[in-house]
């Protein structure tokens, strides 16, 4: 999960500006509750758990800019 883009401020700023000047942006992002999170936690040895966690954390920075249209978060 890149959380280090949308934990730096510039780049969410220069994300909402290339959408407000028409730059379609979409941010996949694999489902929290699919089964396939589960499994990568266990295949890497992970903590149950800790890919969807990762996965909503990445989440909560980014649907604030879904509010700019243009952009969209997709999972699958």
């Amino acid at each position: 999960v890149a959380l280090f883009l949308v934990e730096r401020p510039a780049v969410t700023r220069e994300l909402r500006h290339k959408a407000e000047n028409g730059i379609r942006i979409r941010f996949p992002f694999g489902d929290p509750t699919a089964r396939e999170a589960a499994r990568r936690s266990k295949g890497e040895q992970l903590g149950k758990g800790t890919v969807a966690a990762r996965i909503r954390n990445a989440l909560a920075f980014v649907r604030p800019l879904t509010e700019v249209p243009g952009i969209e978060v997709r999972l699958h």
